[in-house]
């Protein structure tokens, strides 16, 4: 459950991409120093509730956003949170929501008013697979990632150029629009999440030439802008509807299919798909 939002948010001109090293690999900006102070209870809490639920099951628990790096947002950031679990068996956990997650949502925003959402996703962790069947995961871990507990695994991936191995987002487009044309009650939650995937798609489809790389929002919006300047006014509308889900949503729907549509079209161009 995410809170309505009631009063109009304007974009802002905020974010900033993630500083390199010197051969040109993404430095992982998150830092316990980052989290604002009347943030940490939150963060404790979410630990505390990881630890009650699966106890000696964790292997280690992460933070990754705006929260982490520092930039987050009173009345609008969500706190985004996963765990890594012991493999028990012949068990495998790709990428679920936890089962405790909205309870623990819906006491965290009574607690604390200026919290919008919390992620609490899990995954297993077998050393012997891992990286090789949660690349992906593996690469957010290194690159955005800020352990909270538990024994961090990333000194053990290796490092990531801003390049096609480190976006996500195409390749799960056309799933993700599909489900979510296809279903009928479309919440703010689920707005918000295509509207983020076409924003980030937006950025994968130019993070090469760029030779940049950004999880921030305004970012994705303004750097993709440069390279398609006739899709400029679509995408800013993706952006302003996301923060401000809760308006025409109609007309939301018809925004997501156009510009989906032409995302999926561009990326099979650009050979990403």
């Amino acid at each position: 459950m995410t809170k309505t939002l009631s009063v109009m948010t304007n974009i802002q001109t905020i974010g900033a991409f993630f500083p390199l090293s010197e051969e040109g690999f993404i430095i992982n900006p998150t830092q316990q120093d980052n989290i604002p102070t009347h943030w940490q209870p939150v963060i404790a809490d979410i630990v505390k509730q990881y630890q009650l639920h699966l106890g000696n099951q964790i292997h280690s628990i992460y933070l990754r956003g705006s929260v982490a790096t520092g930039r987050v947002v009173d009345g609008f950031s969500d706190v985004d949170t996963f765990a890594l679990l012991h493999r028990r068996g012949s068990e495998r956990i790709r990428w679920i929501t936890a089962p405790f997650q909205p309870k623990v949502e819906r006491q965290l925003q009574e607690k604390y008013d200026f919290i919008n959402g919390v992620e609490m996703q899990l995954a297993t962790y077998h050393t012997a697979d891992f990286f090789a069947k949660q690349s992906h995961l593996a690469m957010v871990i290194k690159t955005q990632s800020l352990c909270l507990f538990g024994s961090s695994i990333a000194p053990l991936i290796k490092s990531y150029r801003p390049d096609k191995s480190v976006c996500l987002s195409y390749r799960w487009l056309e799933e993700d629009l599909n489900f979510f044309l296809k279903k009928e009650d479309k919440s703010i939650a689920s707005i918000q999440a295509i509207l983020k995937v076409l924003l980030r798609t937006g950025f994968e489809l130019v993070i090469e030439r760029e030779g940049q790389f950004t999880t921030d929002l305004y970012l994705c919006y303004h750097t993709f802008s440069k390279y398609y300047p006739s899709k400029q006014t679509t995408m800013r509308m993706v952006l302003f509807r996301y923060l401000n889900p809760d308006g025409n949503i109609p007309a939301t729907v018809g925004l997501v299919k156009e510009l989906g549509m032409w995302l999926l079209k561009e990326c099979r161009k650009q050979k990403l798909l």
